[in-house]
């Protein structure tokens, strides 16, 4: 990083530091800052002469007798003014109220420790980098400093020893502000760094107090794999494609400068099934802060069943193990099965859906939109190949629930056939002409507006629609239907009830129809994306309408994990990251996980979780130690007087993966820097900060005590005179 003047960050013997001169501001920056004083103070004294005016106006009012009345209005005022001085929250002077030099005591100086997993690396002097810095911080609090890791919540910190890594994180200003709090006048923050620059910039911004910034830790020869993607389900008999996503660093002088052979440019990936290896190839190292994407593809698996496959990869002199293999399980055997939603014309609505039916079923999405001919697009994936009508047909045959969004009059004929005996089917069609496929006859396009109609009819998605407010959802485009085609396909229930804007006209928006065979739910409407891509209650009703929909056309049905009520959406998680679970249903989910013992006579590892889960959407449990663990979960519905519990079980793989060290640290930074404070000055060779003893009055329990205090004395001297 530059020295440049009017950098916030300077190397710590810079003479800046050290000269007693403020740093360099923008033009009008002072005037701004003083302006902004100036109208904050005239608002609190607006606010306090409006206390007294309140108070003298009350007891005016009152009536108290006039050898009380000035002794009431004087506790009345001082409460309300005690209240403003609380709002203002001024730094308290408890002393001369001079600027003091930092003593480097552990009321003013900390030292903030940012204890990732990227100190677990060799140091400058062979040792392990965070023995160092334990060393470093040892020294610094026998001079007196304090000590807390960085978080949201700063911790207090005797040994590095004593305590867990923590994530990377980039929020600094929540914990300056609750060091501040406690009396903070100066904070160091040490840190690999391994960070951006725009957030190390961001850092220095949100400083407001001098911080220096101490880097430990340098770049050194690693490789690791990033990500592991391969599909869920996969049909046995066939080979299976996927990609392994690889990054690496070297260290500053290169790999012939720590004594590496040249052929540290270049690591082994190696790829496993089940423990057996498949493939195992040569791969050029990535460069810093970049990743390489490696296609693979596995041999065809004759076995069904559940499988897990790894990518490993082997570099000579890695200095951190903890990034070199990632996992995946899958289920070899198992139907597509999934959501399979088939789009035949551009729209918003697959895009917003689709992520939705995913949650609340548990189910694999996949799309697929028309392009012209035979070729269709898939939607959601990393590939933009378009692929033939046969691949897409094949995948529509097996699928859980199939959706259909945009057709009108006609249907590529192959799609028609599958369309007409589907049992689980979501009709989302571009007119009324599209009705036909569900077994309507054609109707007519309603003209003008339509709003959601309240209260919403009784139905099986009411538990999901209870409580939604439909007065802000945005309008809908309508068309009525000329009722069922023929017998036998079920009575149409309906779901939502639409009135038109400005008419006294009302028709159904949505319907659910349960016949023997099959499953339908079919819009009536147009344009429900509108509701998913505004924040606040229309996405939570868009949300909940097809959470419940989606829950309908799977209920009774042997499909996704648990009977597609409540698992895990990954079955493999890393270590220090959360388990993420989602349910078909709302309410509480009681989590069990044990862990076999690795050698005979040990007992059980054992955690527990409780989770309130909303349905079709997901709820993070803690994280767990590395392992395979076994879960069991029970889920006790939120409408437990009409639904049972459920209880499921399965597998989570916690494996023992880290990204600690994907961006590789900040070069160009000293050694140590330092942010210069607003306003300096030089006092026996150290710099000062502007800025009076003591911590903000809202920390303080006094002002509290005295308020409660001046109240209670108010109410005494109110019940004497007669006042209530």
């Amino acid at each position: 990083m530059g020295r440049d003047a009017g950098h916030p960050l300077r190397h710590a013997g810079d003479p800046a530091l050290g000269s007693g001169h403020a740093p360099r501001r923008g033009p009008g920056g002072g005037a701004h800052r003083h302006r902004g004083r100036r109208l904050k103070l005239l608002l609190f004294v607006g606010l306090g002469a409006a206390a007294i005016l309140i108070a003298l106006l009350q007891y005016r009012r009152a009536e108290a007798p006039p050898r009380y009345r000035g002794l009431l209005v004087g506790l009345r005022i001082s409460s309300l003014l005690l209240v403003v001085l609380l709002l203002a929250d001024p730094r308290v002077p408890w002393g001369s109220g001079e600027p003091r030099v930092l003593p480097g005591g552990p009321s003013s100086s900390w030292i903030l420790v940012d204890a990732t997993r990227a100190l677990d690396v060799d140091g400058p002097s062979g040792g392990l980098l965070r023995d160092e810095v334990e060393d470093r911080l040892r020294t610094a609090a026998r001079g007196g400093a304090a000590l807390a890791l960085l978080g949201p919540e700063p911790e207090g910190l005797d040994t590095l020893a004593s305590v867990p890594p923590r994530p990377v994180t980039t929020e600094l200003a929540p914990a300056l502000r609750r060091l501040v709090e406690v009396g903070a006048l100066e904070v160091t923050l040490v840190s690999p760094l391994r960070i951006s620059r725009a957030a190390l910039d961001r850092i220095v911004g949100e400083a407001p107090i001098p911080l220096r910034i101490e880097q430990v830790g340098a770049p050194i020869l690693n490789a690791g794999v990033a990500a592991l993607h391969l599909p869920r389900r996969v049909p046995a008999g066939e080979a299976v494609e996927g990609r392994v996503v690889l990054f690496g660093e070297r260290p500053d002088g290169g790999v012939e400068e720590v004594g590496q052979m040249p052929s540290a440019d270049s690591l082994t990936l190696e790829l496993t099934v089940d423990g057996e290896v498949v493939e195992s190839r040569r791969v050029a190292l990535p460069e810093a802060g970049t990743t390489r994407e490696v296609p693979v593809v596995l041999p065809a698996m004759a076995d069904s069943g559940e499988v897990r496959v790894s990518a490993r990869v082997h570099l000579p002199g890695d200095g951190f193990s903890l990034d070199d293999e990632r996992a995946h399980r899958m289920e070899v055997g198992a139907p597509d099965g999934g959501v399979v939603l088939v789009s035949l014309e551009p729209d918003w609505e697959p895009r917003v859906l689709l992520p939705i039916l995913e949650s609340a079923t548990g189910l694999e999405g996949t799309g697929f939109l028309r392009l012209s001919g035979d070729r269709w697009l898939p939607l959601g994936g990393d590939s933009f190949r378009p692929i033939r009508a046969e691949e897409v047909a094949d995948r529509t045959r097996t699928a859980e629930i199939l959706v259909v969004h945009g057709a009108r009059e006609t249907l590529p004929p192959w799609f028609g056939e599958i369309v007409a005996t589907h049992p689980r089917i979501l009709h989302l069609p571009a007119g009324p002409q599209g009705l036909t496929h569900a077994g309507f006859v054609s109707g007519e396009a309603l003209p003008g507006e339509w709003m959601v109609d309240a209260p919403l009819p009784p139905s099986p998605l009411s538990p999901f629609l209870a409580g939604i407010e439909t007065g802000g959802l945005p309008p809908l485009e309508a068309f009525r239907s000329g009722g069922p085609a023929g017998e036998g396909m079920g009575e149409p229930m309906a779901v939502l009830s639409l009135r038109a804007v400005g008419r006294d006209e009302t028709t159904a928006g949505l319907v659910l129809v349960d016949g023997p065979e099959r499953r339908q739910v079919v819009a009536l409407a147009r344009g429900f994306w509108r509701w998913g891509h505004r924040t606040g209650p229309a996405r939570e009703v868009y949300r909940s309408l097809w959470a419940g929909a989606g829950e309908w056309l799977t209920r009774g049905t042997a499909t996704g994990v648990a009977d597609g009520v409540i698992g895990p959406v990954a079955s493999v998680v890393a270590m220090d990251e959360p388990s993420r679970w989602r349910a078909r249903r709302s309410g509480e989910v009681r989590l069990v996980f044990s862990l076999d013992p690795e050698e005979p006579g040990e007992a059980a590892e054992s955690h527990s979780r409780v989770l309130q889960v909303e349905a079709g959407q997901v709820a993070d449990a803690a994280p767990l130690p590395p392992g395979v663990w076994r879960w069991e979960a029970t889920l006790e519905p939120a409408d437990g007087a009409t639904a049972d519990p459920v209880s499921a079980s399965g597998v989570l793989e916690v494996e023992a993966w880290s990204d600690a060290l994907r961006t590789p640290p900040l070069q160009g930074v000293p050694a140590t820097v330092a942010v210069e404070s607003s306003s300096s000055g030089a006092a026996h060779g150290r710099r000062a900060v502007e800025a009076p003893a003591g911590r903000p009055l809202r920390t303080h329990p006094l002002p509290y005590l005295l308020l409660i205090a001046l109240l209670c004395l108010e109410w005494v001297g109110r019940r004497r005179v007669g006042l209530r």
